[in-house]
């Protein structure tokens, strides 16, 4: 049972660290593609 209750923090925590690693992987390529298609600082 113990192993059981360890495996599963590891799991929900691995799988939070994964989801939250995921929406900040999104939002630097949003934010690439967005500086990509415009380029605000080649115009300055």
């Amino acid at each position: 049972m113990a192993l059981c209750i360890r495996s599963g923090s590891r799991i929900s925590r691995g799988s939070k660290l994964i989801a939250y690693a995921s929406k900040l992987n999104v939002q630097q390529v949003a934010f690439v593609l967005k500086l990509s298609k415009f380029p605000i600082y080649r115009n300055r």
